[in-house]
């Protein structure tokens, strides 16, 4: 949104550095990996779009996110306190990059909150014979996997949305990032703003696959909703004024 918003001359770049690198600094300060590896990944989101007529490709800009973000949280995480350090490695190295060389093994190994949705997420798909194609209904996650606790989820939202709504479910996900990524597409020619809510749609949907639940990932749907406003903005539709 900083961005996006120097991008529109809202705000001045130096200041949307600034507050941004705060902002960078206060994530990794609460040790949450989902929100991390989504940042990091979801630059990427703008090599599925167009480049906007005038302006400059989106490979170049997402060099530029991907170095910006590369340095600023190597710089921040020199001075973060050393179980933030661990916590964030333990789930960076467990990356492609790690599997491959054999790192960080160790250091998931020490996370309980790594090995426990592991487990959950294992337990997730072991269940899902049962309950294909249909699903077992909304809310049936703990109490299909035996859960004493009803508020744990598999941190996983295609997992969760095949167990409790089945194949017409996840249908209907895949369906709405479909239709999304279209609209952006057909938007990001004329306007960069298409192309910023893209990638933030993007941070949601990576952000969901280890991160939460179907009510806590509200800004999926937030942000897909974001992108259709604006498609129906561009093709001269509107909303009616109604009295309260």
């Amino acid at each position: 949104l900083l961005c996006w918003s120097a991008s529109r001359r809202l705000l001045a770049w130096p200041i949307a550095c600034g507050l941004a690198l705060l902002a960078l600094w206060l994530l990794l300060r609460t040790g949450s990996r989902g929100p991390l590896l989504a940042l990091i990944a979801c630059p990427a989101a703008l090599l599925l779009l167009p480049a906007r007529s005038g302006g400059p490709r989106p490979g170049a800009i997402v060099l530029r996110i991907t170095l910006a973000l590369g340095i600023a949280g190597a710089l921040l995480l020199l001075v973060l306190p050393e179980p933030v350090r661990e916590r964030t490695a333990a789930v960076l190295l467990r990356g492609p990059a790690g599997l491959l060389s054999g790192a960080g093994s160790e250091a998931w190994l020490r996370d309980p909150a790594s090995v426990f949705r592991a487990e959950v997420i294992a337990r997730g798909l072991a269940v899902l014979r049962d309950v294909l194609p249909w699903g077992g209904g909304t809310g049936s996650f703990p109490a299909l996997l035996f859960l004493r606790d009803f508020r744990l989820y598999p941190h996983n939202i295609e997992i969760e949305l095949l167990v409790e709504q089945g194949w017409p479910g996840l249908a209907l996900f895949v369906a709405l990032l479909w239709i999304s990524w279209r609209r952006a597409r057909a938007l990001a020619r004329r306007d960069a703003a298409a192309a910023w809510l893209f990638a933030l749609l993007a941070m949601a949907w990576w952000n969901a696959q280890v991160s939460g639940d179907l009510p806590a990932n509200g800004e999926v749907w937030f942000w897909a909703g974001m992108i259709a406003g604006l498609h129906r903005a561009a093709k001269g539709g509107g909303i009616e004024s109604r009295p309260a």
